[in-house]
């Protein structure tokens, strides 16, 4: 991120590659729907260009972005509250396909049945190889409750998956 902060531009590759997964999942703990997290995470990337020049290096690089991408997330659902949107998850004739990945109905699953806190933990822990600890650091919450939370969000999810 320091790289990035003086201007060296090539750093934004490596800070993408280290951070789309976590942003992509905290996006989409936000706005429940796959294509919205996408262009989110198109948003919040083009705020820490925008602004590299104002991260303090003191601080956490993650949170920072993780921060940018949650307000840009929060800022698209207000916005489009009153529309109506539909997923292809829902109703996958209606896009044109018949097939759906295993990976992507749990993750549907999850982001429908589990609170939004609970969601973004399992997805940085479990799709993003994130520490109980680096998540922590990054949602600025208690390892003790980033622990609780995340056992919570398993045990929803044995229960809607009957195991």
């Amino acid at each position: 991120m320091k790289q990035l902060v003086y201007g060296n531009t090539d750093a934004f590759d490596k800070i993408y590659a280290l951070t789309s997964k976590a942003v992509y999942y905290v996006a989409l703990s936000v706005v429940k729907e796959r294509s919205l997290a996408e262009d989110v995470m198109q948003s919040a990337y083009i705020k820490v260009l925008q602004n590299a020049h104002k991260y303090k290096p003191e601080t956490n690089a993650n949170a920072w972005i993780l921060t940018i991408a949650k307000n840009e997330a929060l800022n698209l659902k207000q916005y489009r509250k009153r529309e109506q949107t539909v997923d292809e998850r829902d109703n996958p004739a209606l896009f044109g396909t018949k097939t759906t990945d295993d990976y992507g109905l749990l993750i549907d699953i999850a982001r429908k049945t589990l609170q939004e806190d609970e969601f973004t933990i399992l997805m940085l822990i479990t799709a993003c190889g994130y520490k109980r600890r680096e998540v922590a650091a990054i949602l600025n919450k208690p390892v003790s409750t980033v622990t609780w939370k995340y056992n919570n969000a398993l045990s929803e999810m044995r229960r809607q998956l009957n195991f």
